[in-house]
């Protein structure tokens, strides 16, 4: 705490959430398809890409169901 103009001031700081680096690429096991990708692809024609999206897909079913199971337990 300090004291501006008479007035007292607070510095806030944000806190960080901590996440891996490569969260974000994976879906379960699969790393993204696209990630070092080289090919000269259409994306709504790749099968690699195609079956990463279903596992993202899989993963936050699970994800909303174990969300809906645990709302039921607390009611």
């Amino acid at each position: 705490m300090g004291v501006s103009n008479g007035a007292r001031t607070y510095l806030l700081k944000a806190k960080e959430e901590v996440k891996e680096k490569y969260d974000l690429l994976l879906a379960r096991d699969m790393f993204s398809a696209c990630t070092g990708c080289t090919g000269d692809c259409e994306p709504e024609y790749c099968g690699r890409l195609s079956e990463w999206i279903g596992s993202l897909m899989v993963e936050e079913a699970k994800k909303s169901q174990e969300d809906e199971d645990e709302f039921e337990e607390e009611i």
